[in-house]
């Protein structure tokens, strides 16, 4: 039965190891200008000390931007449990597409989860959120992901907001003009228990026929008529293939 680690009994938790979470300035009236670095304490169960720390200077022209770049602008009510721990602790968070961070509030002030491969996962207003390594074209990155169905073969999505000007995509070091906003854009993933990394899911209709996690299902998905373009349709199939092929009933 997990610990359950509430706001209120935070500071009386007298384990060893120090888990550090850095300070960033939101966007919103959480707002706070930034000076030395401010870390808090969470404290927990895990095996290694580890620490990460890093600094956004704030940007006051991002908040006259149309769009947005969370996932949902409101703070919600979120749970953090950390990998190989039994603490599950309570923030008002949100998910900064735009900048990658998980960013929760803590005693009136803003911060971002430090090191998010310590956490198992989050969960944010009904939606589970993985911290995962993936590939763009040939770079390597990390990024949170959606989990949209459990168990294997699992469906996940990749949520991001981009800074755009028309048709001239903007960067966080590039001026802003009255043409920019926030676009957001959802990649849907594919991964398996023997898979590293989760892999995009093509969009191309004979691309996406030639996947091998379709292998045996493929009779199914086409009287379903499956669109690998419409998430609710990736939804139904990945439950589908999390059943038995003897147990398909169309």
């Amino acid at each position: 039965m997990p610990v359950l680690n509430t706001p209120s009994n935070f500071n009386r938790l007298t384990i060893l190891l120090v888990t550090i979470l850095t300070g960033v300035c939101s966007m919103d009236a959480q707002e706070r200008k930034l000076g030395n670095p401010v870390f808090i304490q969470v404290e927990c169960t895990a095996g290694d000390l580890f620490h990460y720390s890093f600094q956004i200077s704030p940007d006051e022209r991002l908040t006259e931007i149309r769009g947005t770049p969370f996932f949902n602008e409101a703070w919600q009510d979120a749970e953090v449990e950390l990998v190989h721990d039994t603490l599950i602790y309570y923030f008002p968070m949100r998910y900064n597409m735009y900048v990658n961070q998980m960013q929760f509030i803590y005693r009136e002030d803003t911060f971002s989860i430090g090191n998010p491969l310590m956490v198992d996962h989050v969960q944010l207003g009904g939606h589970r959120f993985v911290y995962l390594p993936f590939h763009l074209g040939e770079q390597f990155n990390m990024a949170w992901f959606e989990v949209m169905t459990e168990g294997w073969p699992r469906l996940l999505v990749r949520h991001e907001s981009r800074l755009d000007a028309g048709s001239v995509p903007v960067t966080p070091y590039h001026c802003q003009n009255d043409y920019s906003r926030f676009v957001k854009r959802s990649v849907s993933y594919y991964m398996t228990a023997e898979m590293d990394e989760p892999v995009e899911i093509p969009l191309s209709r004979k691309k996406f026929d030639s996947l091998d996690i379709l292998d045996g299902y493929r009779d199914s998905i086409r009287e379903l008529r499956i669109n690998p373009r419409r998430q609710g349709d990736l939804v139904e199939l990945f439950k589908l293939l999390g059943q038995p092929k003897s147990s398909l009933k169309i």
